[in-house]
């Protein structure tokens, strides 16, 4: 029912493209040494009244819930 009223869908990633560079949005993620520090969610649809979606991935392993904005567990 939700996907009937959607245009389209975009993901865009904001972290450094390589270890020291600045971080900024990009439509790819291609570094594997680490996460992205966000991703935006971006719909388009036809009945007005979405807004973009950011969320701050983050990783658990064991007591440790790895902050990749911080670099460190959290």
């Amino acid at each position: 029912m939700i996907l009937s009223h959607l245009d389209a869908v975009e993901f865009s990633y904001f972290g450094p493209e390589k270890r020291d560079d600045p971080p900024r949005w990009q439509t790819q993620w291609n570094n594997l040494e680490q996460l992205p520090q966000l991703i935006r969610i971006q719909v388009a649809e036809k009945l007005p009244g979405w807004t973009d979606v950011i969320v701050a991935p983050m990783v658990t392993a064991n007591t440790c819930r790895w902050n990749s904005f911080y670099q460190r567990c959290l």
